[in-house]
């Protein structure tokens, strides 16, 4: 493929990629829940108080955190649009398509342009590629760090020793994003590390400074527990001693099927055991190529090796324990679709063909009926735009008035309006509620950092009370 052409149509793909997620966004259809809402109300501390958060969002594991740099990385959204929640998706929605352009760059590089064009493409058709960027949770982060980690230790497997110490850079990162998923990382670089120790003899000084970068970004970890008296210590302690703790008993069967169901779909997305006979064909003309004496190109060889190592390892650490859910191992799906298309382009132009049509139509179908919902609104009350309407109608019926609101989630907790009241409420109506919370005298110093930052400007205070029901199902 020619220079000029690669590269327009590299920019055309990556136009799109940012405007298939951008435009469901501007009408608010998207998810604020809890957690979303969790991290609004620290995203506000660190842009409203300048403070300095030493721990982000709670794991599955009360009393169990990840790093604050998820937070510090929403911020940048926040101040960019102004407190907007969308702001939050912006800053998904770049990782993404920032990670489709570093794909099509290192295909194009290391197997052709014609494929890093082809496989950048059919990325953007595929829903689990394209649903880690539609709402804000840290736990889709980890699909931009598991390609870089991939990428940093194939340059390691080529014999760049400095690759393994920057490969470290994204398995930290990972904890600061979702702790269980990156246990699965963090095994998967110490085995590839621990491997070319012993048997390329790798410098110890490199495999030591891997280990030193990732230590580093525990470091907000250990500056936490020295001021909490170890809380985050004494609840992994905890967690391991409880009969039905996440660690009381495993998950094979749920995590195999899980992993089954990916690989399937990465082929044929409508159809499991078509999907497999697909993968498995596309497996067997491979190997029958090898036997031929037609080589994997070096590259694809390294990617497919290094993958493989990553899912068996995942499945594994996840089959070993009772507290895997399935956003922990967002990372693999993509990893696998990929995978799919390298080995494509390691078989005859016209067998390949058929199989790329084969998955495009496949993903496209489901993709485009997916992707249709996202401009309907949804009756969720999860949903923003719903959340707002709530909010005004509240406004509308006080006419101007102070009051009170309380809302009933199925959270229990209600951090959606707890940072939806504060910054839609003063941005639109120009004061907020005289108390908004769960319930009468509900303690919100206890969970929502700095709560009494938040209580002005409001208007003087009526027995006006309303109160926000939202139901544990959708009807």
């Amino acid at each position: 493929m020619d220079r000029k052409v690669f590269h327009f149509l590299f920019f055309a793909i990556l136009l799109v990629a940012l405007l298939e997620r951008l435009l469901p966004v501007i009408h608010n259809n998207f998810y604020f829940t809890m957690d979303q809402g969790n991290d609004a109300v620290h995203v506000r501390e660190i842009l409203e108080r300048r403070e300095i958060l030493l721990r982000g969002p709670e794991t599955g594991i009360n009393g169990l955190y990840a790093g604050p740099l998820w937070y510090y990385f929403l911020s940048i959204g926040y101040k960019l649009f102004d407190g907007h929640p969308s702001g939050a998706i912006f800053m998904l929605i770049v990782l993404n398509v920032a990670l489709t352009a570093i794909i099509m760059l290192v295909v194009a590089k290391n197997v052709s342009r014609s494929w890093g064009i082809i496989i950048g493409g059919t990325l953007q058709i595929s829903w689990w590629f394209y649903n880690a960027s539609r709402y804000a949770f840290n736990p889709f982060v980890l699909v931009f760090l598991s390609f870089l980690l991939i990428f940093f230790l194939r340059d390691f497997l080529r014999g760049r020793d400095k690759s393994f110490i920057l490969a470290g850079v994204f398995v930290g990162l990972g904890f600061h994003a979702e702790v269980a998923g990156s246990m699965a990382l963090l095994l998967f670089y110490f085995l590839i590390g621990l491997w070319s120790r012993v048997k390329r003899h790798t410098p110890l000084s490199t495999f030591l400074g891997g280990m030193g970068v990732i230590f580093l970004f525990f470091i907000p970890h250990i500056l936490s527990e020295i001021q909490s008296d170890l809380g985050q210590t004494y609840s992994l302690l905890r967690e391991l001693k409880h009969p039905q703790g996440a660690f009381s008993n495993q998950s094979l069967i749920d995590v195999t099927k899980h992993l089954l169901q990916q690989t399937s779909q990465s082929t044929f997305y409508q159809n499991q055991k078509i999907g497999i006979i697909i993968f498995l064909t596309m497996i067997s003309l491979t190997i029958k190529n090898h036997l031929e004496g037609k080589k994997l190109n070096e590259f694809v060889a390294h990617f497919l090796l290094l993958t493989t190592i990553l899912v068996g390892v995942t499945w594994v650490f996840f089959s070993s324990n009772y507290g895997w859910r399935d956003w922990q191992t967002v990372y693999v799906y993509p990893l696998i679709f990929i995978s799919v298309l390298l080995l494509l382009s390691q078989l005859k132009r016209k067998i390949a063909l058929i199989f790329i049509m084969i998955i495009i139509a496949s993903h496209i179908t489901t993709f485009i009926e997916r992707y249709r919902e996202s401009f309907k609104i949804s009756p969720d009350p999860s949903i923003l735009t719903n959340e707002l309407v709530a909010i005004d109608w509240v406004y509308q019926k006080s006419e101007g008035r102070g009051f009170n609101v309380y809302s009933y989630l199925p959270s229990a907790v209600d951090y959606p309006y707890q940072y939806l009241f504060w910054w839609y409420g003063i941005k639109k109506y120009a004061y907020v509620p005289c108390d908004y919370s769960s319930y009468p005298g509900s303690p919100k110093p206890l969970y929502i950092p700095g709560s009494g930052n938040y209580e002005n400007p409001k208007k003087e205070c009526t027995n006006l009370r309303f109160l926000i029901i939202e139901p544990d199902k959708n009807l």
